[in-house]
């Protein structure tokens, strides 16, 4: 969206040469600049030939959804020094596969629209390095895209990114944390460098991960699982077989393309066996250990809840002749 492009040809074909690069869609200062009149855009406009979208911005002949159209649409709203950034930017790297309902764009400067349905973030730091190209559409580069969305994101969803990124080559930890190092005053930098340093720490073993959970299920009196158990061909850390529940405690990130597929082949092996898997990490039990145990509990309650609706007989059904 940002190399300009020569457009000649009809007025139709001026506004198509433009729409055809950006999924249909145009702003006025666009079509101004292949010399179309103001007094035309609202003619086009008036007879449905231009389909309003944001102020000055235009779907050409319908408005029907295409895959970030969306996107761009916003990206034109917030004019050219906006970018695709926050959990819409993690979302295009593939950083997270959560559905974003709002599209967050961040602008270089403290003036510009703030278009419906749009979440703009102001800076006036964004630099030229610190943006790419991703599916055409001007995107924060993933370091400036995890730093952002480590000042609002919950902790699971962070580790998550951290690790998409890193596993998938988006970025390694060494120019993530250089990345960190610059953008001191940053919310996100510091908790990105918390949550590396965290998962780093040499100290913190499997385990020493696993007692730290074992504790934790104690002191919230819930049932306690067997240990480092062997199921299905892997060996487990904790196991509560009356309910079919498997919880694997992480000690550190698994950064590794190998280590990814042994865990999503253990887990994929236990959960077609009719286990229940789920994952807690060490930073999670050190920062929200409330939280980490209500999810097991949760979980185990789904279980038994499970159980108990499977073994109801169900009522006879007798008909009357």
């Amino acid at each position: 969206m940002r190399r300009p492009v020569a457009i000649s040809g009809a007025r139709e074909d001026r506004i198509a040469g433009v729409a055809g690069r950006q999924r249909g869609r145009v702003s006025r200062g666009q079509l101004l600049a292949v010399g179309i009149a103001d007094r035309t855009i609202y003619h086009l406009a008036g007879n449905g030939f231009l389909r309003r979208v944001h102020r000055s911005v235009y779907a050409v002949g319908h408005t029907a959804p295409a895959p970030l159209a969306a996107e761009t649409e916003a990206l034109l709203a917030c004019g050219p020094h906006a970018a695709l950034s926050h959990q819409t930017a993690a979302k295009l790297w593939k950083l997270i596969d959560t559905d974003v309902p709002l599209i967050h764009v961040t602008i270089r400067g403290r003036n510009g629209a703030r278009p419906q349905g749009v979440h703009v973030h102001r800076t006036n730091c964004l630099n030229r390095s610190e943006v790419r190209i991703v599916e055409g559409l001007s995107t924060t580069s993933p370091a400036r895209t995890l730093i952002d969305l480590a000042a609002h994101a919950d902790l699971r969803t962070l580790e998550y990114a951290i690790e998409e990124a890193i596993v998938h080559k988006r970025i390694t930890e060494r120019q993530l944390l250089h990345a960190a190092a610059r953008s001191k005053g940053h919310r996100g930098a510091a908790r990105i460098r918390a949550v590396l340093a965290a998962q780093r720490e040499p100290g913190i073993t499997r385990s020493k991960a696993e007692r730290r959970f074992r504790a934790l299920i104690r002191a919230a009196q819930l049932p306690q699982p067997l240990t480092n158990v062997k199921l299905h061909g892997y060996k487990v850390d904790a196991y509560w077989p009356e309910l079919g529940v498997v919880v694997e405690v992480q000690s550190q990130f698994h950064l590794t393309k190998a280590a990814l597929e042994r865990d999503t082949r253990k887990a994929a092996r236990l959960t077609a066996a009719g286990l229940t898997v789920s994952y807690v990490t060490w930073t999670q039990m050190e920062e929200e250990p409330y939280a980490v145990v209500a999810r097991v509990a949760q979980t185990l309650t789904r279980a038994a809840e499970a159980i108990r609706f499977r073994s109801t007989p169900m009522p006879s059904i007798s008909s009357s002749t």
